[in-house]
């Protein structure tokens, strides 16, 4: 960790779509410099480092992480535990877009590791400061709206507007799921913001003529309840007003 006086040193791993997102945020940050980033793909590194101002780009995530106080991770999830472990395993402060994890037993590995290293781990759940959902919650809290008794939270998407669904060499395809499973986090950190922990009720899944390979079922609703609340999910690819 840096010395008094000193900013914390970031090192960015993933110089992807996201990537710019991230360093923006961390220009705003006080208290904190980018020192470089690191991608396998060393193009990529190269054109986000010289986009940003930025003086180095790692040979290695292992140089990166030995350079650095914070690791911000902004790789495809199917890396995330591995580049989690080495991360706390160095005694640096992990950064990771969502998901943290695909698998629950790599979270469960992570979070005693965590626990020993007694480091937190910060996940990219950015909407719950939206003003809309912020709002939202200031009136839950304060009783403004009553009991909580019902929640519709809808992502509407189709191949005209989402890259996920129609590129054959995106990630997502690769995840348990394709692109719902990416977009699922932040439906399910927004739901759990608003009223709590729920439970599972069920899962219906419809495919359609039009369905892509990045959503093989097009049409999804997930309901989510616990006692005096239900939630809906509903996942759609055909909506062409997005």
């Amino acid at each position: 960790m840096p010395d008094a006086g000193r900013a914390f040193r970031v090192g960015l791993v993933g110089c992807g779509h996201i990537a710019s997102s991230h360093l923006e945020g961390w220009k705003r940050a006080p208290g904190s410099a980018v020192s470089g980033v690191f991608d396998l793909d060393s193009s990529l590194a190269r054109n986000l480092a010289g986009k940003f101002g930025i003086a180095t780009v790692y040979q290695s995530l292992d140089e990166l992480i030995g350079d650095c106080d914070v690791v911000d991770i902004c790789t495809p999830p199917q890396s995330h535990a591995s580049i989690l472990h080495q991360v706390i395993d160095a005694g640096r402060l992990p950064v990771v877009e969502k998901p943290a994890v695909i698998d629950l037993a790599d979270w469960d590995s992570l979070a005693r590791k965590l626990e020993s290293n007694r480091l937190d781990l910060a996940v990219v759940h950015h909407l719950k400061f939206t003003r809309s959902l912020e709002k939202c919650k200031r009136w839950i809290d304060e009783g403004r709206i009553g009991d909580l008794l019902r929640i519709d939270w809808h992502f509407l998407t189709s191949p005209e507007a989402d890259r996920m669904l129609v590129d054959r060499t995106h990630w997502s395809r690769d995840l348990p799921g394709g692109r719902w499973f990416e977009t699922l986090p932040h439906n399910l950190y927004g739901i759990h913001h608003l009223c709590g922990a729920m439970e599972l009720s069920s899962v219906t899944a419809r495919r359609t003529g039009q369905s892509e390979p990045g959503a093989s079922a097009d049409e999804v609703v997930v309901v989510l309840q616990r006692e005096g609340t239900l939630a809906t999910l509903h996942f759609s690819a055909n909506c062409r007003l997005n």
